[in-house]
């Protein structure tokens, strides 16, 4: 890593101490300040966009998925070699029931950032309704839910969380780059968007996994150090996102190759019903539909039309 990165890094992470993390278990509850303001904001915002016309914002857009992609390739920098290294060194188990990684210089304060990134990453919803895009219940849901969700398991130092930690920076590394890549208007495979929404989906099954080993281990009167609320925190949420991901799975790459657009839908010239990566219809009006929803769960996007004559 070049210096003029490594050093600011290292003077960065040289300030870590447990303090952070005891103030995160104080702060806990602005999580759910802010995720109760952001539910609220949505409908009178998209209310207010009703008889606007769509805002472009490709500039704003391709920054700010390069802003959160490079956190996220930084993070996972600085984070996976760890993991990669403790889960040789000291197995399985540890790696799932041990909270002292939680102390380390790299993994400590970039489980930190992690935490707070959550907050900011918000602002992916806010491009969706400017741009008038569809607002999926999964993006919602997702976003309000992990901030309060990943917050809790850092500040409770849940053991299990090393590996949520490390899975999504990974994640995350690869979806925003890829936003950033598809904002800025060039045309990749869409292969691509099925890897990384695979990547999501198993990233569920192994937190579903990781929450069930410990409560295994728990169970069998091993130490494990996460306790009741967070397994049963964890159950419910990765759960759910199991469920809802596994639907927008089928629903962009199984069930949109069963769905074709009729011939009726452009009878008049005027509005062209095009089939969207979810497998269901999305009216493109005036053949202005040039949109990527870059919201940090999906994979949606609508081709430009335009209208036939």
């Amino acid at each position: 890593m070049a210096s003029w990165l490594s050093d600011p890094l290292a003077a960065l992470e040289s300030t870590f101490d447990g303090s952070w993390i005891d103030w995160s278990l104080s702060s806990w509850y602005i999580t759910f300040i802010f995720s109760a303001i952001y539910i609220m904001l949505i409908y009178p915002l998209r209310k207010w966009m009703e008889p606007q016309e769509p805002k472009k914002l490709r500039g704003p857009l391709v920054a700010w998925n390069l802003i959160i992609g490079m956190f996220s390739i930084i993070g996972t920098a600085r984070v996976l070699p760890d993991f990669l290294k403790n889960l040789r060194n000291d197995g399985f188990y540890a790696s799932f029931c041990e909270s002292n990684y939680f102390l380390k210089d790299h993994v400590g304060i970039w489980g930190f950032l992690f935490i707070l990134s959550k907050i900011p990453e918000l602002i992916d919803t806010l491009f969706i309704i400017l741009r008038k895009q569809k607002l999926i219940f999964l993006h919602w849901y997702h976003h309000a839910s992990t901030l309060i969700f990943a917050w809790r398991m850092y500040a409770t130092r849940s053991s299990v969380a090393y590996w949520f930690c490390t899975m999504n920076y990974f994640v995350h590394s690869l979806m925003y780059s890829y936003y950033a890549i598809r904002a800025a208007g060039f045309r990749v495979n869409r292969k691509i968007a099925m890897v990384i929404t695979s990547l999501q989906l198993l990233q569920m099954f192994v937190g579903i996994y990781a929450v069930l080993y410990a409560v295994h281990q728990i169970a069998n009167g091993h130490r494990c150090d996460t306790k009741t609320p967070e397994l049963v925190f964890g159950v419910v949420i990765y759960t759910s996102y199991m469920i809802l991901f596994s639907k927008f799975f089928y629903d962009a790459y199984i069930g949109s190759r069963r769905v074709r657009p009729s011939r009726d839908s452009v009878a008049d010239g005027k509005k062209v019903a095009e089939v969207n990566a979810n497998g269901s219809n999305h009216d493109v009006m005036n053949g202005k539909g040039d949109h990527l929803i870059s919201n940090g769960n999906g994979h949606m996007r609508l081709r430009s039309t335009q209208t036939q004559q």
